[in-house]
């Protein structure tokens, strides 16, 4: 089930100025291993994000794997959506950030507490503020993975060290020393691992701080090729089987099914039954407005041979390339391709390299309590909030059902909640654009 692989490379890079080792955009299952990247001479590591070991972008359930990042600013740069995607096994030696999560990336879980965590080391001779001790953070705080920006939507949770730093007390701690990669490269063969990797979006319950629609989408489309490819994960023999049969039958006719079977016959050379799957495509978002555009030409001009793109099809695929494709959709980097365009020179914020690196504001400097609740929550800043603090609760399918805020000079806000019914919420809490907090919030009957 692997779509791809980067394994076995040395790169090293002598020139000065930026520089990414390896760009990874658009490869779900990417089994990304054993890749050495080292920058010489030594970066300024108080500014070195210029340096990017391993960029990666849209990768659902991807690997990276006992990878070596040593002297670069960033040692693994994420984008979009990673939903599945494990960042195991990694040596960080000297690096600004060992991990660093653009604003927009939405990951999942980092291994699995009491079966394997992530196991990556951190080598700092400059500072021990970043280091991996005896299996154990010398000091978990944001500096180990690094995040620039406000909108970094997690599935469920947006507490990143709880993400990235599970328990250790796990049966697996030691299996870098092998050449075991988990956990799904090899396919979904149990039911605990099929749970894991789509039993939320089977359920529809993923909930992102931002880019809602965009990302479920984007999750439910992949996961449907997964079942589409291999339906014993359906079929497994545990009363659980109900959900993903009923999911894979609601995505036979949807729009994602209808791109899967014409990019399938594209790949077959069959451009009728393409163009036919083609036409049954929606219009009614920009992701599903380009890649009708993008294929199109592609059926009329690479699949036949033709690889002289006329003006008005060069003009249409520009403008649809230099999009944003965590909103704009995949088709976006076929456009590139087609054209032949670098995405590290394509000008949008994200393709950039960080420049920017603003001081956060910790969880621990807010508290929402009682939780869980049954007609009042409280939330309480450690200092008084510096501008307004707006509070968004939402509820398990990301439907926003309370929004309220605290003024400036205060750092106490208490909050009705006799009009939500019991269940599980999720909370969010801006304040001068930053997140500061978000998390799960539980209420019970009354």
């Amino acid at each position: 089930n692997i779509k791809a692989i980067v394994q076995d490379n040395l790169i090293l890079n002598y020139a000065t100025g930026k520089f990414t080792g390896r760009t990874l955009y658009n490869c779900n299952q990417l089994l990304v291993n054993q890749n050495t990247i080292y920058q010489y001479p030594i970066p300024d590591l108080t500014g070195g994000s210029d340096v990017l070991g391993i960029r990666i972008e849209n990768s659902q359930y991807a690997t990276l794997h006992k990878n070596g990042l040593q002297y670069v600013g960033s040692g693994i740069y994420t984008k979009g959506q990673l939903i599945g995607t494990q960042f195991e096994c990694n040596t960080f030696e000297n690096n600004y950030y060992g991990i660093q999560f653009e604003s927009g990336s939405a990951i999942s879980d980092q291994g699995d507490s009491g079966v394997f965590n992530p196991a990556n080391t951190w080598i700092d001779y400059f500072s021990t503020d970043r280091v991996y001790l005896n299996g154990t953070l010398a000091n978990p705080n944001f500096k180990y993975y690094y995040y620039t920006g406000d909108n970094l939507p997690i599935p469920f949770s947006a507490n990143l060290i709880g993400k990235m730093n599970p328990t250790q007390n796990s049966t697996n701690v030691n299996y870098c020393s092998n050449d075991t990669i988990l956990p799904f490269p090899g396919g979904i063969t149990t039911v605990a691992m099929r749970e894991k990797a789509l039993g939320a979006t089977a359920r529809n319950q993923l909930v992102y701080d931002t880019l809602q629609s965009e990302y479920i989408a984007m999750a439910k489309e992949y996961a449907y090729i997964l079942l589409l490819n291999d339906t014993n994960i359906i079929y497994m023999g545990d009363t659980s089987d109900y959900v993903y049969l009923a999911f894979y039958n609601s995505m036979k006719n949807s729009d994602a099914a209808h791109t899967i079977r014409a990019r399938k016959a594209m790949d077959e050379n069959d451009l009728v039954t393409a163009q036919s799957e083609l036409n049954l495509i929606a219009d009614t978002n920009s992701v599903n407005h380009n890649r009708i555009i993008v294929d199109n030409i592609y059926l009329n001009s690479w699949a036949q041979n033709i690889y002289i793109l006329n003006e008005e099809q060069i003009r249409t695929l520009n403008e649809i390339a230099y999009g944003d494709p965590i909103t704009d959709g995949d088709a976006v980097y076929t456009a590139r391709v087609m054209l032949n365009i670098n995405p590290d020179n394509v000008n949008l914020k994200h393709a950039l390299h960080p420049a920017v690196k603003p001081q956060l504001v910790t969880e621990n400097s807010v508290k929402v309590y009682p939780n869980p609740a049954k007609s009042q929550i409280t939330i309480e800043f450690k200092d008084v909030v510096n501008g307004n603090a707006n509070i968004d609760i939402y509820g398990n399918l990301g439907n926003l059902v309370l929004k309220d805020y605290i003024q400036q000079g205060n750092y106490i806000k208490n909050i009705d909640v006799r009009k939500l019914n019991a269940g599980i919420y999720f909370y969010r809490i801006t304040t001068n654009g930053t997140k500061v907090s978000s998390g799960k919030l539980i209420i019970l009957n009354r």
